[in-house]
């Protein structure tokens, strides 16, 4: 049953987003810091792979154009959170805030995300 949604998904996405042309590393930190008898807690790295398409977007408020910003729109397989890092080449982004695209209220077929 997780193939009909999936295939759902995929081709939603192709027909609302365009074709999620390159291939991204996001990089997921966790850990550090310290655990309740005061030993060091070691970071730990996840790099996962994501398609998406990394563009400018204009940015308007009540008609008043305010400037543009990056976003990346990322495939649905891994979801982005705030804080994590999207590599893109030789150029590193951090992400900012995530936004979920799904039109239906219940598949999402994307992940746009907000990058600094």
């Amino acid at each position: 049953m997780a193939g009909i949604y999936e295939t759902f998904a995929n081709a939603a996405s192709a027909i609302y987003g365009g074709d999620l042309g390159g291939s991204f590393v996001l990089r997921r930190y966790a850990g550090g810091g310290y655990d309740d008898e005061g030993n060091e807690v070691p970071v730990t790295q996840m790099d996962k792979r994501v398609r998406g398409i990394v563009k400018p977007r204009e940015v308007w408020n009540k008609g008043a154009y305010l400037g543009t910003r990056m976003i990346a729109q990322l495939d649905n397989r891994v979801e982005p959170k705030p804080n994590d890092q999207l590599i893109v080449g030789n150029k590193t982004y951090t992400i900012t805030d995530v936004t979920t695209i799904a039109p239906n209220g219940v598949t999402v077929i994307r992940y746009e995300a907000g990058l600094s």
